[in-house]
């Protein structure tokens, strides 16, 4: 349910981003998938302008099935 509340945040008109991101760290509190949570945490640490950060959750994902999110993230990053 944690997931699926974060998820919202995506799909409404001018989110929250701030609460967004409270949600997406208590995923990560809660979740045996850190990756997945990782990679939410720098999406949304990214919409905040927070570079830096989004750039630290990306060095924490570590399956190879995230590799494609995390090269577009990396690559966002490097471009905004």
């Amino acid at each position: 349910y944690a997931a699926g509340y974060a998820e919202t945040f995506y799909g409404i008109p001018q989110p929250d981003w701030s609460a967004a991101l409270e949600a997406w760290r208590h995923v990560l509190e809660i979740s045996a998938d850190k990756d997945f949570a990782y990679v939410q945490l720098a999406r949304v640490n990214l919409k905040l302008g927070r570079k830096k950060e989004a750039r630290d959750m990306v060095s924490k994902i570590q399956g190879t099935e995230f590799a494609p999110s995390k090269a577009r993230l990396l690559r966002q990053i490097g471009s905004e």
